[in-house]
């Protein structure tokens, strides 16, 4: 990443709701006592968080996942593939369960679509990766999701649901030619809401899992600097954009 000067900014508002941002691999957990997560199946010695495969179009590929309830509650979750997402901020969350996004959610079959486990039950799920035949080289992304019933309550007068869901990437390189190619969108400042952090757009142009490192720097027009910070790496999917924030002085 080049340094930008910023001379002047625009104030942006952007609210976003994502329920179910999760890493390549993850748990959720409740007051309640559910505590569930989803994990590769893993032999001994073997410490993998995530399904990674090299694939080639036409390929399908067996793999089991291990679900896991460490709660105590016994507790039925809802099993599906969805499609990879870049989080706000960078790394990897997960589409809706029913939201088309990339369609590589398609890839996956399970011949489970519900998993029930007493408290301290762990239980294998046998899943497969089917690369179709005209796959794009570079990196495709979805997640094996497990997701509980959703609980309703109250909140300020308000009739709410929460839904608490889990993840583990999966994650199929198909070969060819590798293309990395990061792009910068418009820079703004945001000052409302007590708040004090500039944004900035970045958008994963390739067809590989990116992760951007570099440095903000702020200068004032005659080139005095003001503050610079370091960007730290975070994931951004390809073909998929997010916002990094950087925080600022609060002067």
């Amino acid at each position: 990443m080049s340094h930008q000067r910023i001379a002047a900014a625009s104030v942006l508002i952007i609210v976003a709701v994502l329920l179910g941002v999760a890493s390549f691999g993850g748990r959720a957990s409740a007051q309640s006592g559910v505590l569930f997560s989803i994990q590769p199946a893993r032999s001994p010695g073997e410490d993998a968080p995530y399904f990674s495969y090299t694939g080639q179009g036409g390929e399908q590929i067996d793999d089991v996942a291990l679900v896991i309830n460490a709660g105590t509650e016994a507790v039925t979750l809802r099993l599906y593939a969805a499609d990879g997402i870049t989080a706000i901020g960078g790394g990897t969350a997960f589409g809706g369960a029913e939201e088309e996004r990339t369609g590589v959610r398609a890839w996956i079959r399970s011949s489970a679509s519900e998993v029930t486990l007493v408290p301290g039950a762990r239980q294998q799920v046998p899943f497969s990766v089917r690369v179709p035949s005209d796959a794009t080289p570079g990196d495709h992304v979805a997640g094996l999701i497990v997701e509980a019933p959703p609980k309703q309550g109250q909140a300020g007068g308000v009739q709410t649901a929460v839904v608490e869901r889990v993840g583990v990437a999966v994650v199929v390189r198909v070969p060819g030619e590798s293309l990395e190619q990061l792009a910068l969108g418009g820079i703004c400042l945001n000052q409302e809401t007590g708040s004090n952090y500039f944004q900035i757009p970045v958008a994963n142009n390739g067809n590989i899992l990116s992760r951007p490192s570099g440095e903000f720097v702020l200068e004032r027009q005659g080139g005095t600097e003001v503050f610079r910070k370091p960007i730290e790496p975070a994931t951004i999917l390809p073909r998929d954009a997010t916002f990094l924030r950087i925080d600022a002085p609060s002067d």
